[in-house]
């Protein structure tokens, strides 16, 4: 959908990636490295994800709050394994591997972080709107 209402667009492409993140912010509840802390955000996303009301400072807050933890998780699971090549002169070489669970999580990270700038352009969008309304009164 394209619309010639900047707040209307931004809203519809928010809108777009709620179901996904919902399908992420469960998955992530249910990740072992999910503590009460997480699970606590997660559980009040999801809330407002499904009433489709996610798009306060709050929200934001919380989003950005999870993504920064979702950060350490993926920084810290990651491995440095040592790949042995006989036909490299050094022998071989050591490649960063992100564990399979944690993958996963690095894909809804993704998403999750689409999904807080696209809440940003709402909330900026609708704050340009405000301020042009009050500067042309």
């Amino acid at each position: 959908m394209r619309s010639e209402d900047p707040i209307v667009q931004a809203i519809y492409d928010a809108l777009t990636l709620l179901p996904a993140a919902e399908i992420a912010l469960a998955d992530i509840a249910r990740h072992e490295r999910c503590d009460s802390r997480y699970q606590r955000l997660t559980d009040h996303l999801l809330g407002r994800i499904r009433e489709q009301e996610v798009f306060d400072n709050k929200d934001c807050r919380d989003l950005e709050a999870l993504l920064s933890g979702l950060r350490v998780w993926i920084d810290n699971g990651r491995e440095h394994v040592w790949v042995h090549d006989e036909q490299c002169m050094s022998g071989g070489w050591y490649e960063v591997v992100v564990p399979s669970d944690l993958a996963v999580i690095e894909e809804h990270y993704v998403l999750l972080d689409k999904l807080l700038a696209a809440l940003r352009m709402v909330r900026d969008v609708v704050r340009a709107h405000r301020l042009g309304y009050k500067m042309s009164v």
